[in-house]
């Protein structure tokens, strides 16, 4: 009878399925509309490739908005500096006479050269922030005691890393678009429609975007998922701090340029 009852339990058991790594296609919609199922795939299956591919994709697609991008970023550093200093500063000046005057070489080698920093920095920067920021949340992860690993926070910030790559694409498209070098989708459009580049908390405003507030959403998820945190306050924590040093060091180099401005001319 026991036999029986266990042969009849072998035959009824629900046997889970296995779980299987995600297609490229469904990494990407899954970024998107269900990032808990992407985070739970990666927490088997971190993936970098894919997602590396896909970030490098769309930064080849703003490849021919960065040079009015870079002349319009240029004119508006040019604008700041004659009304800081009541000179131009930024070299934008110098720039526009070596165009009217005719020295092609000197405009066309620094055209080159901008565009070959620009394919550079499509290549590498996906790959060196993931490994800024999978170095950051491991030690994060592990002060809080998580079970993540770096292989596994590599892959999701390779992940996120796309949707940076989608908002700085949407952000040159709309500035291009608009002639405004203000990110339109951020709380800087809203709060301070007239500030500029030079002013902090402009700069702070500018960070907080449609993507940017994304991209620290899926962050949230992945860190809680990853490091099985039964709770979301050590993960709210964790994407707190990561996102105070983020917009701090990302509003420090924005100052730089006008800290050095403002040197050089005490010194003149």
């Amino acid at each position: 009878m026991n036999e029986q009852n266990q042969g009849f339990e072998e035959i009824t058991r629900v046997v889970e399925p296995t779980a299987t790594k995600m297609s490229p296609v469904q990494r990407l919609i899954s970024l998107i509309i269900s990032p808990v199922e992407l985070m739970q795939n990666i927490k088997l299956f971190p993936v970098i490739l894919v997602p590396y591919l896909a970030a490098i994709v769309f930064g080849l697609l703003s490849i021919p908005l960065m040079g009015q991008f870079s002349d319009m970023t240029m004119q508006e550093l040019s604008r700041i500096s004659l009304d800081l200093h009541g000179v131009d500063l930024s070299g934008w000046t110098e720039m526009q006479s070596a165009d009217v005057y005719g020295d092609a070489d000197s405009t066309t080698g620094m055209d080159i050269v901008s565009t070959v920093t620009t394919v550079v920095s499509i290549f590498v920067l996906p790959f060196l922030m993931s490994l800024i920021g999978a170095v950051l949340y491991i030690i994060l992860s592990k002060i809080f005691r998580g079970a993540a690993t770096f292989k596994q926070l590599f892959s999701m910030y390779m992940h996120v890393y796309v949707i940076i790559a989608i908002g700085a694409l949407a952000v040159v498209s709309l500035s291009v678009a608009t002639n405004s070098v203000t990110d339109l989708t951020s709380l800087a459009a809203v709060v301070m429609p007239n500030g500029n580049m030079s002013m902090p908390l402009f700069n702070v405003l500018s960070y907080i975007n449609i993507f940017n507030v994304w991209t620290y959403i899926v962050l949230f998820i992945g860190i809680k998922t990853l490091n099985g945190f039964s709770g979301s306050i050590k993960a709210i924590i964790i994407t707190l701090i990561s996102f105070v040093v983020s917009v701090s060091v990302t509003v420090g180099f924005s100052m730089l340029i006008f800290i050095g401005w403002n040197f050089m001319m005490g010194a003149m």
